[in-house]
């Protein structure tokens, strides 16, 4: 997988390792990527402003120099910001570029392709500019965040993001995993499946990243994939079909909350209730998401926030390890290739 396919005509990039290493910017430019189909819905009014006071303000004080790109079908003016930040708040930070682009949003599309014509038209900005980006972030309006620490100095090779499904990684801390629950049974199989909402991805990965929302343009219409190092693998569902799509395409992936990876953010999904039957709401605990900080446990020398292996039946790794065995999963194969495979054999 060495050059990007590109899409609809834009030129390619070449991923190769030694290109990697040699060119790209060098430079503290990260791009925000605010994505979604409203910018001001009930949930985003609700954890928009810690976009502000927690991501922001986390990227400026480990001196990153962040440009936002809000990208949305409805709502996407900066008056409509202010139906949710205070006028004082953008004030605070005025010094930091915001965009509302009228064509990158992907009107109707799902996320996806939302996230992908959002990152091309910040890309090309930047290029038009005589500027680029490290890294971009790609999130949503109703991400509430609290503790952000990403150092200038983070490693280039991989995309950083939470884990959905996860087995066999030692040392997983409060921000590895979406939800807070202990390892999934998954046989001894060890498999990853990233968030479908956050990722924190390098210039040199972010072609092949985005791209995805070339195939996944509707939702319900993710395609499957059968890298073995999906927990889901096969799955249709948006987790396991982004994930497939990042491993087959050979982009590691590195868990956030990390000693390995050292990056850390404290982020959480708002879902205001649903109308009629029960409620499934997921609102965020604003004092939680400041409370855990595996880096800043860290760098005080306090290494028992890195707690073992939760699951004494099952075989955990570090991180270098377990990284390389999930990049070299084998595929599995399909209900339809087994089949058929049992029909050629009892035909022979």
């Amino acid at each position: 997988h060495a050059r990007s396919l590109g899409p609809r005509g834009a030129p390619a990039i070449d991923f190769s390792e030694e290109a990697a290493a040699t060119e790209g910017p060098l430079s503290d430019a990260i791009a925000v990527l605010v994505c979604s189909y409203d910018l001001v819905d009930d949930s985003a009014k609700k954890a928009l402003w810690t976009l502000f006071d927690g991501l922001l303000s986390g990227l400026l004080s480990t001196r990153w120099q962040p440009e936002v790109f809000f990208c949305s079908h409805v709502g996407n003016t900066k008056q409509d910001l202010l139906a949710v930040v205070t006028e004082a708040t953008l004030k605070q930070f005025a010094h930091i570029p915001l965009h509302f682009p009228r064509n990158a949003s992907g009107g109707e599309y799902y996320q996806f392709m939302r996230a992908m014509k959002c990152y091309f038209f910040a890309k090309e900005y930047a290029q038009r500019a005589g500027k680029s980006y490290k890294f971009y972030i790609r999130t949503r309006p109703d991400l509430a965040y609290g503790v952000v620490d990403f150092p200038l100095d983070l490693p280039t090779s991989c995309v950083y993001s939470r884990a959905q499904w996860l087995e066999g990684l030692d040392g997983a801390t409060c921000q590895t995993m979406v939800r807070a629950k202990g390892p999934q049974s998954m046989r001894g199989r060890l498999c990853v499946d990233i968030d479908d909402a956050f990722a924190l991805v390098p210039w040199s990965l972010a072609d092949r990243f985005f791209e995805f929302g070339s195939i996944a343009s509707l939702k319900g219409n993710t395609p499957r994939f059968w890298h073995g190092g999906s927990c889901k693998v096969g799955m249709k569902t948006a987790v396991a079909s982004l994930t497939g799509w990042v491993l087959t395409h050979g982009l590691r992936v590195c868990p956030l909350g990390l000693a390995q990876t050292k990056a850390c953010a404290t982020l959480s999904l708002h879902r205001a209730p649903r109308r009629g039957g029960r409620s499934e709401s997921r609102r965020y605990n604003a004092s939680k998401l400041w409370r855990c900080n595996p880096c800043e446990s860290l760098r005080q020398g306090n290494a028992s926030v890195f707690p073992p292996c939760r699951d004494p039946n099952a075989t955990c790794l570090r991180y270098d390890a377990w990284i390389q065995r999930i990049m070299d999963a084998p595929p599995v194969a399909s209900r339809h290739s087994r089949r058929k495979a049992v029909a050629n054999a009892s035909d022979r």
